[in-house]
């Protein structure tokens, strides 16, 4: 989770300052594209394989407790 934590602040920080430079006309409005396909495959990530993850993890636990109690 905390290269996850990572990977969303450097991404977020990276798109904002390609942002910023593009509002000041530093920098080509095609630069954003990456960010903004790192950032949806951050999401889709942490939204899809993260919840699934999380839900086998928990059945595992409920069977233990589960086995152990009776």
């Amino acid at each position: 989770m905390e290269f996850i934590s990572f990977w969303f602040g450097g991404v977020g920080l990276a798109l904002t300052a390609t942002i910023i430079g593009i509002y000041t006309q530093e920098s080509n409005p095609l630069a954003c594209i990456p960010f903004i396909i790192m950032f949806g495959f951050e999401i889709a990530l942490t939204r899809f394989c993260f919840k699934t993850e999380s839900k086998k993890a928990e059945n595992e636990i409920v069977k233990s407790f589960k086995a152990r109690i009776e």
